[in-house]
């Protein structure tokens, strides 16, 4: 690192980790990420959000999935962003454009590649319990609505259009994450 730079503030959103399952504990999830070269490393949220300092946040994160991947037989992909990523996607309030009616949360899927949906925006679920609105690059914004006992899911549905993987975070997540 050349003086006077700092590395910079990291989060990575690993898919589908429920800690707890399968051994897959916070200290866990530290661990990967502190042998594979992240510095000052903090799980935030109890889920998969690891927020570290690196240089080289992809390296990192896909050395620390490889960890899991060997030791604890996981196999999802993991998508980064900077912090200050974050904050300036905070900034544009992306969620002013979007539906405002009966709205159970406002959620943020992360891709690895930028997002090319086959069909037009918005797509809203048959049972009207999710609607994705905007995409910004490698971000994808929705909405879920609470029908009966359960509420749409925005990365099924992403995946199914889009062909790729992907990983979503209630915007309160998000806002908190950039609190900490």
């Amino acid at each position: 690192m050349c003086a006077g730079r700092t590395a910079a503030r990291n989060v990575a959103f690993i898919r589908n980790i429920m800690v707890g399952r399968a051994g897959l504990a916070q200290p866990v999830l530290l661990e990967a990420f502190e042998r594979s070269g992240g510095r000052d490393v903090v799980s935030v949220l109890a889920t998969g959000n690891i927020v570290s300092n690196s240089d080289d946040a992809m390296n990192i994160a896909g050395n620390a999935c490889g960890w899991l991947r060997s030791r604890y037989g996981l196999h999802e992909p993991v998508f980064v962003r900077t912090l200050d990523h974050l904050r300036a996607v905070a900034a544009g309030n992306p969620f002013s454009v979007g539906p405002t009616d009966d709205i159970y949360e406002q959620c943020i899927s992360f891709s690895a590649q930028p997002l090319s949906l086959v069909g037009p925006l918005p797509i809203e679920s048959t049972r009207r319990d999710l609607c994705v609105f905007r995409i910004v690059a490698n971000e994808a914004f929705s909405v879920t609505r609470m029908i009966g006992s359960r509420c749409g899911a925005p990365g099924p549905t992403l995946e199914k259009f889009s062909g790729q993987k992907v990983t979503t975070r209630n915007r309160k997540t998000v806002v908190r994450l950039l609190d900490k």
